[in-house]
């Protein structure tokens, strides 16, 4: 059963869900004791089986979980585990009277986040805090890790080709599109510059142009006539931009390439009927 232990005396008083593992009601108390003198206002629930773990992890939402090491009917380590295997990821601490620094070590590695001796609860709330800063790190780390990989996803199902380089026009990365319209595979192209595609349509003085602009911090777009690499020209619409790193440095170039080959034949066709429509024909 889930309980409220309130800090009246706090000004500030910082909310903390503690799932606690404990077969002493009067160690409980002694924990919670500590809590508030370090400012928590603490919603709560003592467990002390497996079973109730499993259900208390499963059925509501904590902030850390604070479990001794012996208990009677399982122990600090198999608590350990149900945590580990619930995937949630929260600070766990064991508070035990009674462990070793070898046990200790063990626990730590693991998976425990901290260790605390009943005797020293001075350690408590600067470890919890730790701990909760660190969770929160991970989480955030966890969310930016997940928008690139969306980002990463959407970058490579473009249907455009998108093209990263350095500023010596080396070729950093390319998406599945890249390979579609120029026929080099992200291996092949990764390494080379983009010279590569170069059809000697476009004199020095357009990629003058191109270096130019870019070098000023400006995008560059407009239509160049590339080359396949089976030989094939074909005309694509480009636009790049200059990235910049924190200090404002440009270290990359990224180009965004639609292949015009098929709507400027579509161009052509309509153009040649439309002709022949007026001619007569």
């Amino acid at each position: 059963m889930k309980r409220r232990e309130s800090n009246a005396q706090s000004a500030i008083e910082k909310n903390l869900r503690v799932l606690i593992v404990e077969d002493s009601e009067g160690d409980a108390l002694l924990l919670l004791r500590e809590l508030r003198k370090g400012g928590y206002e603490t919603l709560f629930e003592r467990v002390e089986t497996a079973e109730a773990m499993k259900n208390a992890l499963g059925n509501e939402k904590w902030d850390l979980v604070i479990s001794d090491y012996v208990l009677p009917r399982f122990s600090g380590i198999d608590a350990l585990e149900i945590y580990k295997e619930s995937g949630l990821d929260m600070p766990f601490i064991i508070l035990s009277g009674k462990i070793g620094e070898d046990i200790a070590v063990s626990a730590m590695k693991a998976g425990a986040h901290d260790y605390i001796l009943k005797g020293n609860l001075a350690r408590l709330i600067p470890a919890i805090e730790r701990e909760l800063r660190e969770a929160e790190v991970r989480r955030e780390r966890g969310l930016a890790e997940a928008d690139r990989t969306r980002f990463m996803t959407a970058i490579q199902n473009a249907t455009d080709a998108i093209v990263v380089t350095d500023t010596n026009w080396v070729i950093l990365y390319v998406n599945s599109a890249f390979g579609y319209i120029t026929g080099y595979t992200g291996s092949e192209a990764v390494g080379q510059k983009m010279n590569i595609l170069r059809s000697g349509k476009h004199d020095d003085g357009f990629y003058d142009e191109i270096n130019e602009t870019l070098k000023q911090g400006k995008i560059w777009s407009g239509r160049i006539i590339n080359k396949k690499k089976d030989g094939t020209l074909y005309e694509e619409d480009t636009t790049i931009s200059p990235a910049k790193d924190p200090s404002g440095k440009i270290v990359n170039y990224v180009a965004i390439k639609r292949d015009m080959t098929e709507k400027l034949k579509l161009e052509s066709i309509a153009e040649a009927v439309n002709i022949m429509n007026n001619i007569g024909y």
